[in-house]
């Protein structure tokens, strides 16, 4: 690399703030969508959008989501005990950006069935995740949520929705002769 290019690696963001330029540097990371999903307390859906979720553990089977404080659905996460993680499909943009929002009602409308267990899943979604709340860890801004996995589904016909760099978008297909699963 030429030196004049080394020295133009890191010269944006000017006039931003530290937190303006993290986040745009975070936002280079492209993720899946989910919608944690919880009972609201008088028999429907509500939850929130997330990008930050992961896979922590496979005995126990463990995932875990981050989600500010101050979000409206967070008072519902700390009194239930379960929740739902829907891998949003990519011709479900529009409830990804319905749980984003802050109305007290924004799950209401959305298409939803609730478990026997009294867990509330999106229907329409490439995977569902069931589980009961294990911890949840302070994290600055944002609490660490951590589930043990009791129940999951799956519907291998569906195609992810990802973020990257504040939009969302469908998953592009594979090159030929691909079959998409590379787990060794």
């Amino acid at each position: 690399m030429a030196a004049d290019q080394a020295a133009n690696l890191f010269d944006w963001g000017h006039g931003m703030t530290e937190q303006e330029r993290y986040k745009k540097v975070m936002a280079q990371f492209p993720t899946g969508v989910v919608v944690v999903s919880v009972a609201d307390g008088q028999g429907s859906i509500t939850g929130l959008t997330a990008s930050s979720f992961t896979s922590v553990s496979l005995n126990p089977a463990l995932v875990l989501f981050c989600t500010a404080y101050d979000t409206d659905s967070f008072p519902h996460l700390q009194r239930e005990p379960r929740f739902a993680i829907n891998v949003l499909a990519e011709d479900q943009t529009d409830l990804a950006w319905q749980f984003a929002g802050s109305e007290p009602d924004k799950g209401h409308a959305a298409p939803h069935l609730i478990r026997a267990s009294g867990t509330p899943v999106l229907t329409g979604a490439v995977a569902v995740i069931e589980c009961e709340k294990h911890v949840v860890h302070p994290g600055g801004d944002h609490a660490i949520v951590v589930g043990r996995v009791v129940a999951f589904d799956l519907d291998q016909n569906l195609r992810p929705l990802l973020y990257w760099r504040g939009n969302l978008s469908g998953f592009q297909t594979p090159s030929a002769g691909s079959d998409g699963d590379t787990a060794r």
